[in-house]
């Protein structure tokens, strides 16, 4: 899992960075912008880590494997095509990440690695202060008369820069309404979690938090419809508990020391 071309590091600024995993289909403008964010408000770098999805490219040597497009019809997976199309969507992620970090004076460097978003986003960046591992979320379409509600879910267990990154995202979210899903090693939120919920009862237009204890979240995940548009957890949590939330949460996970 040797990164490839990185950019020039600043040994003071990667000593616990921000980092952003993404892959060819999971990662948006807005997933960056807000990595930029944290970088800037926790004033450390950002690293930028593009994963070239191994499962596709296991999938495209199979001989049986066939691409299906609307314009040129039937014909087999190419694997040498589909890595410079990853490497496309790569330079493109790499410049837009460097457009946006520059813009708000944050230090930032990247890496290309082979592997699997989701595993990656587990094992991958122990030093980082906070890892956001994107994701692209599904939601179904939701008549204009009705007001969108943001939903995001927090798994505390006892971190440091939970509360830093929670602020920085309820700021992307002012003036709508957001329900949040608090899932804590304790009965009630720690002090200033509780006073930052409250904080932001007073900036949006309805704030509302649902407490789930922890036993019940795997069954809760697992149910049709239960989305979020973010979810931040305490890299405190144990690596399988990790890996079971980014397989089955639909939206960007971010993990916080």
């Amino acid at each position: 899992m040797k990164p490839a071309n990185p950019e020039p590091a600043n040994s003071e600024h990667d000593k616990a960075p921000v980092l952003i995993v993404v892959d060819t289909e999971n990662y948006s403008p807005a997933t960056i912008q807000l990595a930029v964010e944290i970088a800037a408000s926790l004033q450390t770098g950002l690293r930028g880590l593009f994963i070239e999805n191994e499962n596709l490219l296991r999938v495209a040597e199979l001989p049986f494997s066939r691409e299906i497009t609307s314009t040129s019809g039937d014909r087999p997976l190419n694997v040498a095509v589909i890595q410079r199309s990853m490497r496309a969507m790569a330079n493109q992620f790499k410049e837009y990440l460097a457009q946006t970090a520059q813009a708000s004076q944050v230090h930032w460097s990247y890496h290309y690695i082979c592997g699997s978003v989701d595993k990656i986003g587990a094992d991958y960046g122990q030093d980082a202060i906070c890892t956001i591992v994107g994701k692209t979320v599904f939601r179904q379409s939701i008549s204009r008369r009705y007001r969108r509600i943001f939903k995001v879910l927090i798994i505390d267990n006892d971190s440091l820069h939970l509360n830093n990154t929670l602020q920085t995202l309820l700021r992307k979210f002012e003036g709508e309404e957001v329900e949040v899903m608090l899932v804590s090693e304790q009965k009630s939120p720690k002090v200033p979690t509780a006073s930052l919920l409250q904080d932001a009862r007073q900036k949006l237009v309805r704030f509302s938090v649902i407490e789930l204890e922890k036993n019940q979240l795997a069954a809760f995940l697992a149910g049709a419809g239960n989305t979020f548009d973010y979810a931040i957890v305490s890299r405190h949590e144990p690596t399988d508990s990790l890996r079971a939330i980014l397989n089955n949460t639909l939206c960007p996970v971010i993990t916080v020391s």
